[in-house]
């Protein structure tokens, strides 16, 4: 799995020290430091919410490493060059810093005063995830997921930081600290060697990794010192005094000395536990006040046992330090994420989806698409994790069954994904050319249910009236035809398969599939309506000589001739009083096998013809503005009535509703609706469905002729089907 993230991490072992020495034992002008950047332990990143780990195995050195301050990538924060030496658990650095820089001197400056880190930048090339409760042995050390580990790598540059990326790391800087004496010179006057730590340690029960300052901090919270520890062990190491026999006492011996006084009685141990406890919160309350502008470095003071003073004065040489650089953001690199929200997340797959910039903005705002700009590519594993976290579950990259079920369970991502899938089924919908929409009106249905629709077909004529006379009233002419919403659905399913393989491509491309099949639904249902003749409520078929919209003979094939015929009869359909409609035709609808011939005829200015009587060379039915639309529905064998020579004329259906497709509640595109899980299935379902229905609702505004001479059935009024 590969990661654009860089690692910016302190090395985790308190114990390890920036080193810097005098200018003139380098021999040159740089000030000699040495150090650990990286121990091999587990560090925190801002992009991970569980812990990482570097494998130190499959990290590689760059030519150059350059010591850097704050990880910042900017020359003035150059302090100088290194050489790191990788062992098996750790990367053991030494170079040198220039004292004459700026921000160098003042890190030489302040590393006399207070404690520095180390810190290892490097580019990530692969990762991989280690699931809670698995085990893996890296750096020598063996490790329980969750964890992340960082398995092959490049080292780009080594920081110097005050506070690096895991509460845990300390790493001091001091000048001439290059040696280290076995014996240290305590703050209370004290001498603390070897064997009087190993004794304070067994006597308080301390953990032995803490430093001498820890310790004397605990001898002063239980109300002794170093001095009367070394009293206490010295006796408890001295031999006993060997016994003699009771000797008589003489007149000329010497007086006795005097009785050694009292040992004084044994301390009252709850009054004693008492004071401890007091004297341990005191020092809690003081170290978090001490060090209320420094809070990653509390937890560690009140473990390690340091004392108020210490802690005091660790953040006093901290705040000096960091007055005497110049920086941007503190000396805790801090970078942000996007902000995540449910609408960012659908936003991003959106984006993944292919759906326009355009839509995206519409749909959620300017806001959600900049966050999200920054999540382009997010993968399906990746929103699946994104979207636990929101709701606040913890999980991991490697997802089972029991985790991809409690996601989609409790999460956004079922809605979120249904969103997605809608967006890009209307993206391929509308990106289909449809006939039926074209020659069609549209409409909304409220139901199921068969309905009404009834229109005005006329008002009448203006009439005279005479002076003194009275108006007349208007009379309204009705008709009516009939429309029903039919109810069209597929389902599908987020395989858990398409989720563990992170497989988003997939998973959308099945509502694109659907987005066609949707806009080719439209014009099967209408094609198929139209082909099939059906009979109107007068009991004539919608193409009929009583309809007077019927050519029928193969003298009517597509031909000029045919089209001047046809458009005739066209214009003189006539309202309810047998007036002309006056409604010339838009649209010439052929099979695909005619589309040519029919495109020459419409579009051609000149007409060639043969010997005869001579005849005029313009095409008169060029300046009529048909426009010719085809389809292989007209001709296709699956289709009852369909025909390779048959040809239509059609009216604006804004002007007259030849036909209309009515659709559910207004519903004019397919939906995207989500599913839950179910045991017959390993994932979630999803359905598409369609709501719509297309009747004929005015035979004034079509004419048809086969081409071909069709039987009586073809053109009486009992012909076509039923409704």
């Amino acid at each position: 799995m590969k990661k654009k993230n860089k690692i910016a991490a302190a090395a985790p072992d308190d114990k390890r020290m920036l080193l810097v020495t005098a200018a003139a034992e380098l021999g040159n002008d740089l000030t000699r430091v040495e150090g650990v950047a990286y121990s091999g332990g587990t560090f925190s990143q801002w992009w991970s919410d569980v812990p990482c780990v570097t494998n130190l195995a499959g990290m590689e050195i760059a030519a150059q490493i350059p010591l850097m301050y704050n990880h910042v990538n900017d020359p003035e924060y150059r302090l100088g060059e290194l050489n790191v030496t990788k062992t098996e658990n750790a990367l053991v650095v030494s170079g040198g810093i220039d004292p004459e820089s700026e921000k160098g001197a003042a890190i030489i400056a302040a590393g006399k005063k207070c404690q520095w880190q180390l810190s290892h930048g490097a580019e990530i090339i692969e990762m991989n995830f280690l699931s809670p409760e698995e085990k893996r042995t890296v750096n020598g050390r063996e490790y329980t997921g969750p964890l992340r580990v960082i398995d092959k790598s490049i080292l780009r540059e080594v920081s110097v930081v005050a506070i690096g990326a895991d509460a845990d790391t300390s790493l001091r800087i001091a000048a001439g600290f290059g040696k280290h004496a076995t014996t240290q010179k305590t703050s209370q006057g004290g001498q603390m060697n070897k064997k009087l730590r190993e004794f304070i340690v067994a006597k308080f029960n301390l953990a032995e990794t803490l430093d001498d300052a820890a310790i004397l901090a605990h001898l002063e919270s239980v109300g002794t010192t170093v001095e009367a520890m070394q009293t206490e062990m010295d006796a408890k190491n001295a031999p006993a005094p060997a016994t003699k026999p009771a000797a008589s006492v003489s007149a000329s011996a010497p007086a006795p000395a005097p009785a050694a006084p009292a040992a004084p009685a044994a301390p009252d141990m709850k009054a004693a536990v008492e004071a401890a406890m007091k004297a341990e919160r005191d020092r809690v309350t003081g170290i978090r006040a001490a060090l209320k502008d420094c809070p990653t470095m509390v937890d560690k003071a009140i473990s390690c046992g340091w004392s108020v003073d210490y802690c005091k004065d660790l953040a006093a040489n901290v705040k000096t330090a960091m007055a005497g650089l110049q920086q941007g953001g503190g000396n805790i690199i801090v970078k942000t994420k996007p902000e995540t929200t449910a609408a960012v997340l659908e936003a991003a797959l959106e984006f993944r989806a292919g759906i326009s910039d355009d839509v995206i903005l519409a749909a959620h705002g300017q806001q959600v698409i900049e966050q999200a700009d920054k999540m382009r590519g997010l993968s399906l594993k990746e929103a699946l994790v994104a979207a636990c976290g929101l709701k606040g579950i913890n999980v991991g990259i490697t997802l089972d069954h029991d985790v991809i079920q409690a996601g989609f369970s409790t999460t956004d991502l079922p809605q979120i994904l249904s969103n997605v899938a809608h967006k890009a089924m209307l993206k391929e919908f509308s990106a289909y050319p449809v006939i039926a929409t074209k020659l069609c009106a549209e409409g909304d249905l409220a139901d199921y249910k068969e309905a009404l629709r009834v229109r005005m077909t006329d008002i009448g004529d203006l009439e005279a009236v005479p002076v003194g006379g009275e108006v007349p009233d208007s009379t309204l002419g009705e008709e009516s035809a009939t429309n029903k919403a039919e109810r069209y659905a597929k389902s599908f399913w987020l395989d858990e398969a398409l989720i563990i393989n992170d497989d988003l491509g997939m998973f959308l491309k099945i509502p694109r599939l659907f987005g066609s099949r949707g806009a080719r639904l439209i014009d099967k249902v209408f094609f198929k309506r139209l082909l099939a003749n059906p009979v109107q409520d007068d009991g004539s078929a919608l193409f009929s000589a009583a309809h007077k919209n019927f050519l029928n003979g193969s003298s009517y094939a597509l031909s000029i001739s045919a089209l001047k015929a046809m458009r005739t009869l066209f214009l003189n359909q006539v309202d309810s009083d047998g007036d002309p409609i006056s409604i010339a035709p838009k649209f010439l609808l052929v099979p695909s096998s005619l589309e040519a011939a029919a495109q020459e005829l419409v579009q051609s200015a000149l007409l060639i013809t043969g010997s005869g009587a001579a005849q005029g060379a313009t095409n008169i039915i060029s300046k009529w503005g048909l426009e010719v639309v085809s389809s292989p529905y007209l001709e296709n064998a699956k289709y009852t009535g369909n025909s390779s020579t048959g040809w239509y004329l059609f009216a604006d259906p804004a002007q007259v509703d030849t036909f209309e497709i009515g659709y559910l509640k207004g519903r004019r595109v397919p939906t995207v609706e989500r599913g839950q899980f179910d045991l017959n299935h390993f994932g979630i379902g999803y359905r598409v469905r369609f709501d719509f229905g297309i009747r004929e609702q005015d035979h004034r505004g079509i004419t048809f002729a086969p081409g071909v001479t069709t039987g009586s059935s073809a053109s009486s009024s009992s012909s076509g089907s039923s409704n």
